[in-house]
């Protein structure tokens, strides 16, 4: 329940306090007249299907559908304009989004971060859906996939009035940067009258924090769901290193990926007041990790004080592992010769934690990071098919990241 609640509590505040980050540019209306102001800049994929635009930066605000206005445009920056496309073979309008506009012009949209699809418009009017379909194909009585890379004909069809560019053509990959640099490089190559526009947002750039991780770890282990658990909570401490990256290019600028790699030895001990006899040593095991949270992280506010949630998987990697008493494993998991138990663990754990905290800039190169994660992983304790153990971890922590940079993406 009390998982279940915290996150549920991370998506409601997500989606009732997002905050909006207005940014220069101007919208282009059906009758061709333009109007500057302040577009809300929410990513490729929120941006496709909507424009909220102001005139003032505390004015009200107006929101756009496809087809309401023909284009909008950040500031030197991304430009979006309405098109028709085939959305699970039935048209829809759209905002798509322009990457390169020249001889040839490439085209984006995105439905979901695994769903990105590219468009070429051609200068002769022609507009094609570059594909890379996936195909299944049997070999030796096994099934395997492949990708069909349409794409590559598409573009030596359309560029070959360009041989010098074939042999690139032939392996280029299917990703926003490689489709734009053959197709600028097109343009360069048989257009000299004229330059090309690139539609990037030169103000993006991706912002690396890193630095000290501390941990205080209170971890919770469930043996055996169907009976008393008196196992006692562990606690100790943990030291490792944490990775921030912000202002993510894909991602609407609040949300910012963390990953972090702390190590832990935990000993688990069990109550054996009601115990066997032969028991004569309370300890389980004992396990050195190290844990590595994977997070996405949505920020409220961008200023000095900056409280946030944070979702994501866990993987544990256990270096070592030591049982103590046979007997001890053998009362809390009711096993017997005839069905021992094999308390040997998996090198690797996974898990899913959510949680909260807040950041706080210090100085301009330190910035200190304080919060609270809560963890659940299956399958901590043994190995065997009956085994329904789990761990549950509360961690509270401290990051200072002492260390910014910033790197274009």
């Amino acid at each position: 329940m009390k998982k279940a609640l915290l996150f549920i509590l991370t998506f409601v505040l997500i989606n009732q306090y997002s905050i909006s980050q207005f940014k220069e540019g101007y919208i282009l209306k059906n009758n061709n007249d333009s109007i500057f102001g302040y577009i809300n800049f929410e990513g490729s994929i929120n941006n496709s299907m909507r424009c909220e635009f102001k005139e003032l930066p505390e004015g009200e605000s107006q929101v756009f559908k496809p087809g309401d206005i023909k284009a909008f445009r950040f500031t030197d920056g991304k430009y979006f304009s309405t098109m028709e496309i085939q959305v699970d073979n039935k048209p829809k309008t759209v905002f798509i989004e322009w990457l390169i506009k020249g001889r040839a012009s490439l085209l984006t949209y995105s439905a979901s971060a695994a769903d990105i699809r590219y468009f070429m418009l051609h200068e002769d009017g022609s507009f094609v859906e570059l594909t890379n379909t996936p195909q299944k194909y049997l070999q030796e009585g096994i099934e395997y996939e492949r990708m069909k890379q349409e794409y590559i004909n598409i573009l030596s069809f359309y560029f070959r009035d360009c041989p010098p560019l074939q042999p690139k053509i032939e392996n280029v990959k299917f990703n926003s940067n490689a489709l734009l640099k053959v197709t600028k490089e097109y343009h360069e190559l048989t257009c000299k009258t004229e330059d090309c526009i690139v539609f990037e947002d030169k103000t993006r750039k991706a912002i690396l924090d890193w630095g000290i991780y501390t941990a205080f770890l209170n971890s919770k282990t469930i043996l055996n769901s169907d009976l008393p658990e008196n196992v006692y909570p562990t606690n100790t401490f943990g030291l490792g290193l944490a990775l921030n990256i912000s202002n993510l290019p894909a991602l609407y600028p609040k949300f910012s990926a963390k990953i972090s790699m702390v190590f832990f030895s935990a000993l688990f001990r069990y109550d054996t007041t009601d115990a066997w006899s032969l028991i004569s040593d309370d300890r389980i095991c004992s396990i050195i990790y190290t844990r590595v949270p994977i997070q996405l992280t949505y920020k409220f506010t961008q200023k000095k004080f900056n409280p946030y949630l944070s979702i994501g998987p866990t993987v544990n990697i256990r270096f070592s592992y030591k049982q103590y008493d046979q007997y001890l494993t053998d009362w809390i998991t009711r096993s017997r010769p005839i069905n021992s138990y094999d308390s040997g663990i998996s090198p690797f754990q996974f898990g899913i934690n959510t949680g909260f905290g807040f950041e706080y800039l210090v100085s301009k190169g330190f910035t200190l990071n304080f919060g609270y994660d809560f963890e659940i992983c299956p399958q901590f304790f043994g190995t065997y098919v009956d085994d329904h153990s789990r761990n549950i971890n509360n961690i509270v922590y401290l990051r200072g990241y002492f260390k910014s940079k910033k790197k274009r993406l």
